[in-house]
């Protein structure tokens, strides 16, 4: 429960920070809201690459410790 609470108040301290950049740097309201709530829509093509290419090793290393623990994986 902790980690959820955490992890939720990262979230909008993030989302905040991000919001009160975007209107210092003169976008409007609508624009802000936007781009706090669709991080993935101003992202560049490079740092989605990046994000993919995390999202690939969580999941491999977890598949990996997940074979291992079911003797399915064994090592040489």
């Amino acid at each position: 429960m902790k980690i959820l609470g955490i992890s939720l108040m990262i979230l909008v301290s993030l989302m905040g920070m991000s919001f009160t950049i975007d209107i210092f740097l003169g976008f409007d309201l609508k624009t802000s809201i936007r781009n706090a709530m669709s991080p993935f829509k101003v992202m560049e093509f490079v740092e989605f690459m990046i994000f993919l290419l995390f999202v690939i090793i969580l999941l491999g290393r977890s598949l990996v410790g997940f074979f291992k623990k079911k003797k399915l994986l064994q090592p040489k």
